[in-house]
């Protein structure tokens, strides 16, 4: 029998206006759940979202911003919520919180809220508040460590700052399947490439799995140019991959740009429906997702978050020189399945650290990291 392995989030809503001054002050006397759904954005993780409005009863100059309600996704495995887990939003912009299993293990939570206000124009002037006014609340989250290929079921429940809850109707989603066995993450991005949550040769998203020459599919104890496949014991004897006669083996050249299936470590390990990213892919990453720098277990890396909230995490994984590996800042390299054509024993990689993310290139012996990428949920 599969064990289910699931996780119990805990956390506290404080949320107020960021319009007004320090001085002011609401409170949210009555909410209303209004909608909720849910969209899994891979097999193991699902943004949830919804929709509140209530009325606001008090406007002060008494200082400070007060709590103004608390709202919580809760979620289960069994249609009637037996043992349903509390996934409690906020309204901050998304960035990671770690909650402790009771497995022991971490997994990584991040949520994003957002909360409008439309205040009436009967202002009381002589004493300082509005009678009365609305809130609408737009909350969302994403949930992860739950299983492939399973129904969930959840509801929306909000509480007031007077005490007052109110639940919406029970809803249901089916996580999706894996691909060949592999976890990925559903970005929302305008290709459609769906990412990988872990690196080939990796068990968990923050392990550094393979290190691997360019154009390698399997690890080996040291990485230069006197154990590298495609050249004869030198950087400027290239056997393949080389559109510079420079480089090549008594000026070889095949002017191919880009790794063949056999040679590309993602499809070699996972299977023809996974593959390296292209610089292109990269790109399209840094560009369409919000990139916050953060730990994960204790490992330094990028968060990645897409507009529908899905999010993959890139481990610091440094890179392989000879017999050594080195983190540098720490820094994540991650090789593309693209050659710099004009330096062709070099391949462009993807490099990140806490100052920014941006690509680079380097030599096509030393050993990086792969993060593959899917065009399919077959």
């Amino acid at each position: 029998m599969k064990t289910k392995v699931f996780v119990s989030l805990l956390a506290v809503l404080v949320a107020s206006f960021t319009s007004c001054t320090k001085r002011d002050t609401y409170h949210l006397r009555q909410e209303y759940v209004k909608t909720a759904e849910a969209e899994a954005v891979s097999p193991t993780s699902v943004t949830l979202k919804g929709f509140a409005q209530g009325n606001l009863d008090e406007y002060t100059h008494s200082g400070g911003r007060g709590p103004v309600g608390l709202y919580v996704f809760y979620i289960s495995e069994s249609e009637d919520m037996s043992n349903k887990k509390a996934c409690i939003v906020d309204r901050q912009s998304p960035v990671p919180i770690y909650f402790g299993t009771p497995a022991g293990e971490k997994w990584d939570y991040y949520t994003d809220g957002h909360l409008n206000y439309r205040l009436m124009d009967n202002y009381d002037y002589y004493n300082k508040m509005y009678p009365a006014a609305y809130a609408d609340v737009n909350v969302w989250t994403c949930l992860d460590g739950l299983e492939s290929e399973t129904t969930y079921y959840y509801y929306l429940s909000s509480r007031a700052a007077n005490g007052n809850e109110i639940v919406g109707e029970v809803k249901s989603f089916k996580t999706k399947m894996l691909i060949n066995g592999h976890s990925y993450v559903d970005l929302g991005l305008p290709s459609g490439t769906l990412w990988a949550t872990c690196n080939v040769g990796a068990v968990k998203p923050e392990d550094s799995g393979f290190y691997l020459a360019w154009g390698e599919t399997a690890p080996k104890s040291i990485y230069d140019w006197t154990s590298y496949n495609y050249c004869n014991g030198s950087s400027s004897t290239l056997k393949k991959y080389c559109c510079n006669s420079q480089y090549g083996n008594g000026g070889f050249v095949d002017n191919l740009e880009t790794l063949e299936a056999s040679d590309d470590a993602a499809t070699a390990n996972w299977g023809t429906s996974w593959r390296m990213p292209t610089l292109e892919n990269f790109n399209e990453l840094e560009s369409s997702c919000s990139a916050i720098w953060m730990k994960r277990n204790g490992v330094d890396g990028y968060l990645f978050v897409g507009q529908n909230y899905g999010a993959i995490f890139l481990p610091a994984t440094g890179s392989r020189v000879n017999d050594t590996i080195y983190y540098g800042l720490p820094t994540g390299e991650y090789w593309t399945s693209s050659l710099v054509k004009s330096q062709s024993n070099e391949a462009y990689y993807y490099r990140e650290d806490s100052i920014k993310c941006r690509y680079s290139f380097s030599g096509r012996c030393n050993g990086l990291t792969v993060r593959p990428v899917s065009q399919s949920i077959n």
